[in-house]
C-alpha cells in the first residue's frame, strides 16, 4: 500500500474524530542527540538557539523535527569546535545523511552563517 494513501487516511480519521495531535518540536530531540553524540551543554544550547531562529524565520514548517534537530546540532557542533560527521549525526537522529545535509544548507543559507569547517 502506498505510504501517501495511508497518511491521507490517517489524517482523515483524525479529522473525523476531531483528534488534535501535537507535532513534536525539534528542540525536544536536542538533549537526547547530544547525549548520544557526547556533545557539551554549550553545543546543546547553541543548537536550541539555532532552532529558535529557524522557527522565527519560518524554516521549520513542513520539515521533520529530527532532521532539523540533527542539522542544528551539526552547525552548533562546528561552531563550538566539537565537530561530528553528518553520518554520526544522521545515525543519532535516525535520518539520512542527505536530510542532515539539506537542512544544514537551509539553516546556513537562510540564517547567513559563515562556517569555516
Amino acid at each position: 500500500v502506498d505510504k501517501k494513501k495511508i497518511a491521507r487516511c490517517y489524517r482523515l480519521i483524525l479529522t473525523e474524530l476531531k483528534i488534535n495531535i501535537q507535532v513534536s518540536s525539534p528542540i525536544n530531540f536536542i538533549p537526547r542527540f547530544c547525549a548520544e553524540l557526547n556533545l557539551s551543554g554549550r553545543t546543546q544550547n547553541r543548537a536550541a538557539e539555532l532552532l529558535k531562529l529557524a522557527k522565527k524565520y519560518h524554516l521549520t514548517a513542513g520539515k521533520a523535527p529530527t532532521g532539523l534537530a540533527g542539522a542544528a546540532l551539526y552547525v552548533a557542533a562546528i561552531q563550538e569546535g566539537e565537530r561530528r560527521t553528518q553520518k554520526e549525526i544522521s545515525l543519532a537522529a535516525g535520518v539520512t545523511e542527505a536530510t542532515i545535509r539539506n537542512r544544514y544548507k537551509e539553516i546556513v543559507n537562510h540564517l547567513r552563517f559563515n562556517l569555516n569547517p
